[in-house]
């Protein structure tokens, strides 16, 4: 992208032109803004900027809203506004396109409809409103169409829970080639104080925290994991003395089907490490993986998800190492629980409280922060969100985290120093 000098008329905000200016020096951008700050109006004109300034005589420049009509009302007349001063520029209404002189063009879309975007090879791409995306618009669809240009890309919106453009956020921050920034009520200075007053009080208190303080863990109040209880535990660091003392407990969550992942967690008291995730493994793979990591780490229990794929554990047992069967829908041995998921979850989130440390993770953080709960079941008892229920909400597995749950199956006996290979019968888990 140019300079914002090139198009006259725009006299962006403070904060506006700070987002050009890491536009300019990043390729991908990730932009979280209060309601009413300005978001559309700027990104027009940055799409405006670019396609004035391409030199390749063919820039295709897209804006990306959820739906199409919405992209119509939000941003075709900020697109008209940022290109009326151009001489020669053709409106294109039916196809909501820009035209441009040097054969430039922009055009709105709406992400309802990706099969309109298959095929396309733009030089840069708005994504409006990224919250209210399926997942798939980002990763099947806009992402592989940007690679023949090296194209850029701006996602930007106001928070709406923990989603697509949550996890975008926080992958962002932890990627330094990629910029990422907040802009609240009181960074923008769009409102003056009495009008964020009269906000507050016209607001519930969550309310004001979404959609004016971009507070993306207001979007539920049932939402197990807060999402600062989250971020204060990823990265922090402990000395060794805080946690060697512990026993060492392993746990393998096996894919099961579609975009599953298989995940194998280390705990190790209130340390965390980075965890083991892996895709299109079969049956043998995951056990050698296993085998491997009980080898290099001398676990003193392993936990193996058996839910929905037991093969892992039948064949460690054929072999002879000692691990133990968790099944997330089984009974909790605490029966205010609905199932053993909801009870080990629960354990989690008090470790988390209670001082732990999590390696840096983008998608951990966004998976512990996800999974919503109730107690909507016939005795009353809490439950967590199901996998297929978070899928509905566009949401992906959280592999990571239920394997990270999975290590408070059961409490593990402080005097076991490790695993041994081959032992057999040998009691690691206090009942």
């Amino acid at each position: 992208m140019k300079t914002l000098e090139t198009v006259s008329t725009y006299v962006p905000r403070p904060w506006c032109r700070h987002v050009h200016e890491q536009m300019y020096r990043h390729r991908f951008s990730v932009v979280v803004a209060h309601r009413g700050a300005g978001k559309s109006y700027m990104t027009c004109n940055a799409l405006a900027m670019a396609a004035m300034n391409d030199t390749t005589g063919e820039g295709r420049y897209l804006y990306i809203s959820p739906f199409l009509k919405q992209a119509r009302d939000s941003a075709w007349k900020y697109l008209k506004s940022a290109t009326k001063s151009i001489p020669g520029v053709e409106y294109q209404e039916s196809l909501l396109q820009v035209r441009l002189p040097n054969g430039a063009w922009i055009c709105l879309y709406g992400a309802d409809n990706p099969d309109a975007l298959r095929g396309m090879h733009p030089h840069g791409v708005v994504l409006d409103e990224v919250a209210d995306m399926k997942p798939e618009v980002w990763g099947a669809v806009v992402r592989p169409m940007l690679t023949n240009h090296k194209a850029w890309c701006l996602f930007i919106g106001t928070p709406h829970g923990l989603n697509l453009f949550s996890t975008i956020y926080f992958q962002a921050l932890a990627d330094v080639t990629w910029y990422a920034e907040t802009f609240d009520v009181y960074k923008t200075a769009v409102l003056d104080e009495q009008e964020i007053e009269l906000a507050k009080k016209s607001m519930t208190d969550r309310q004001f925290a979404q959609e004016l303080l971009c507070d993306f863990n207001a979007g539920s109040d049932k939402t197990l994991i807060a999402l600062d209880v989250a971020r204060a535990a990823s990265g922090r660091h402990l000395r060794e003395d805080q946690y060697a003392w512990a026993p060492r407990v392993l746990v393998v969550d096996a894919a099961r089907y579609g975009d599953d992942r298989t995940a194998i967690v280390r705990r190790q008291g209130l340390a965390m490490f980075p965890p083991l995730v892996r895709r299109d493994l079969d049956t043998n793979d995951v056990i050698s993986l296993v085998i491997q990591e009980c080898e290099l780490w001398r676990p003193s229990a392993v936990f193996v998800d058996v839910g929905g794929n037991a093969g892992v554990f039948d064949g460690l047992v054929r072999l002879q190492w000692a691990c133990f069967p968790v099944d997330f829908g089984g009974k909790a041995t605490d029966q205010r629980y609905q199932n053993k998921r909801a009870e080990m979850w629960c354990a989690m989130r008090d470790w988390l409280k209670a001082g732990a440390a999590l390696p840096p993770d983008p998608d951990l953080l966004s998976e512990l922060c996800s999974p919503e709960y109730d107690y909507h079941n016939v005795r009353g008892r809490f439950q967590l969100e199901s996998k297929d229920d978070m899928r509905a909400r566009g949401l992906p597995s959280p592999d990571i985290a239920d394997a990270l749950a999975c290590t408070f199956a059961f409490p593990v006996n402080p005097l076991q120093a490790g695993l041994d290979n081959q032992s057999t019968g040998r009691v690691l888990v206090d009942e």
